[in-house]
Order: structure tokens, then C-alpha cells, then sequence
């Protein structure tokens, strides 16, 4: 069983779907046409302090009064669905749910009728909490993982100011800065891309421009905290025909830096950032100090396919 985030899902498809496929969405306690009633069961583990987690992947046995059984399951919102004809019903739970350390398991009788509300289970209500020794005993129970562990692609944007200084300048020229940056995760606390910083003056229609386009990447010490060091290396070029003279000027580019993540959602960050920029070239150099903020666009472990 794993937590799942379907707060941005329901946003992202309340927001899209027509209102016609609104309109169809069977709700806890409806009929079909056959006369069954959907039971709805909810499923969700609570810490204090923070948004309950959904259980996806737990099993249930239904049994009705005369022994007939039905096997159902929770999917990645934690809900599990099943119509059933109007009576009692005993819902089971085959195997426990590993939260905080201890074993929690549901075996809970509910009368099902039409109109009637969801079944909403949580460690509130379980009927048997086991404390687990570490390390767990039990090898049916799955773990639940950390939902803010970074995983999968991820991608960043930022714009802000920039003072930019070289070894013909009178002075630093300070002007817009920004960057783009994306790539995928080698492990909560490493992630490695492409990236590009850019930084630009234009004064009486001349403009000069520092840039480089380099391989990233990113390194956070906690690896479940927002805090990391940014690094690149790669291509710079200088272009102006402001300082210089008209032409491109091209060589190694350096990107060092600091930032960090303020989670919005399980999927964005509010990411400010100060980054040290740096071009060499044969017949030119240019320096940036950069100072913005960015978003910074990555799945967790806890957000769901629809999050972005």
C-alpha cells in the first residue's frame, strides 16, 4: 500500500471535464439499474498536522450475511468502489497497512442501503493496531513510503536580476537574469540535467548578452529537505555590441549556486536562488552575480499521474 496525492487530479479534472461527464459520476449510496447500491470506501492514514494520506493497493473482503464474498481494492486516491445489493456487510481487510510504525488492519460491519454516506476507514478507526519492532516482522505488509521523496523528471524556470561584471567594463552592469533547467532524479538527493542561465542589457538599441548552456545539477544534503547546492559546466558565449564591439564571443561556462524549495503542492516548489555565473573566452571574460526566484516542477512520491 503507498500514498497518493489526488488533490491537484481532482483540480486538474474538475477544471477540464465537461459538465455532461460531471453529471455521471456515481456517488456513495446510488443505485444502478439492477437495484444495487455502490458502497464507497475511503481509506486514509492521518498525522498530525498534515493532510491525511491515501492508501492505494489495499485489499478488502466483502461478506454478506449468508457467507457470499466479494474481493475489492483501494486504488491511488485510496477509494475502493463496489455495488452491492441493500443489506449488512462485514468489510475485511486481509493484510495490514504499515503507518508510523505500527500495523493497522479494519474488520468493520456496515448496512448498506440507498442514499447511504461513504465508508471512511483511517488509524482512527482501525479495529487492530500492532506497535512493530524494527525491524518489522510482518513481510505481507507493505511499508508506506515518504511522500516528499523527489522522483522521476523534473524541470525549473526562474527569472530575476543580475550584475554583471568583465575585464573591460567601468563598473558592473546590472540588467535581467533568468534560467531554465530540467532533468531527471538519480536519488532523492541528486538530480542531474541541462540547464541555461541568461543574462541581458540593452541601452540605445545595443545590447549585450551572457549566457551558458551546461550540464546540471543539483544536490540537496537532507535528502528530504528543500535546501541544495546548484552546479554547471559547459558552453558560454558572450554576445555584444554594446562593451566589446559587434560579435559572439564563446568559451567555458561555470554555474555555482544555492536555492531552495518551498512546497506549494507534492509537485511544485517556490524556488529562490543565487547563483555565481561565469564565462571565459580567448579575448573576453564576463561575470554574473544572479539573485531571482523560480518554480520548480517535480513528482513525489506522494502526487499523483495528474499532478503537474
Amino acid at each position: 500500500m503507498r500514498p497518493s496525492s489526488a488533490v491537484f487530479a481532482a483540480l486538474f479534472l474538475g477544471a477540464t471535464l465537461p459538465c455532461s461527464a460531471g453529471a455521471q459520476l456515481r456517488q456513495a449510496g446510488d443505485r444502478d439499474p439492477s437495484g444495487r447500491i455502490l458502497a464507497k470506501i475511503i481509506v486514509t492514514m492521518i498525522k498530525p498536522g498534515e493532510f491525511g494520506r491515501p492508501v492505494a493497493g489495499l485489499r478488502f473482503l466483502v461478506v454478506a450475511e449468508n457467507g457470499d464474498r466479494t474481493a475489492t481494492g483501494t486504488d491511488d486516491a485510496g477509494v475502493a468502489n463496489v455495488w452491492l445489493n441493500a443489506g449488512t456487510y462485514r468489510f475485511v481487510t486481509p493484510d495490514p497497512v504499515i503507518f508510523e510504525g505500527k500495523a493497522y488492519t479494519w474488520d468493520t460491519v456496515v448496512p448498506i442501503r440507498a442514499g447511504g454516506p461513504a465508508i471512511r476507514l483511517s488509524d482512527r478507526n482501525a479495529v487492530n493496531v500492532v506497535r512493530l519492532p524494527p525491524p518489522p516482522a510482518s513481510t505481507n505488509a507493505t511499508r508506506l513510503p515518504n511522500p516528499d521523496e523527489r522522483q522521476g523528471l523534473w524541470f525549473n524556470a526562474g527569472l530575476g536580476y543580475g550584475s554583471m561584471g568583465c575585464k573591460d567594463c567601468d563598473g558592473r552592469i546590472n540588467g535581467l537574469s533568468g534560467g531554465l533547467a530540467l532533468g531527471g532524479t538519480v536519488s532523492p538527493s541528486f538530480l542531474a540535467g541541462v540547464g541555461a542561465t541568461v543574462w541581458t542589457k540593452s541601452k540605445n538599441s545595443q545590447t549585450l548578452t551572457v549566457a551558458t548552456y551546461d550540464a546540471r545539477v543539483r544536490y540537496y544534503p537532507a535528502a528530504l529537505g528543500g535546501f541544495f547546492i546548484n552546479g554547471g559546466i559547459g558552453f558560454g558565449s558572450i554576445s555584444s555590441d554594446l562593451i566589446f564591439g559587434v560579435g559572439d564571443e564563446s568559451g567555458l561556462g561555470l554555474v555555482l549556486g544555492i536555492g531552495m524549495d518551498f512546497r506549494l503542492s507534492t509537485s511544485v516548489s517556490l524556488t529562490p536562488f543565487v547563483n555565481g555565473v561565469s564565462v571565459q573566452t580567448d579575448n573576453s571574460n564576463a561575470t554574473v552575480g544572479q539573485i531571482g526566484v523560480g518554480l520548480t516542477f517535480q513528482r513525489t512520491r506522494g502526487s499523483g499521474l495528474l499532478d503537474f
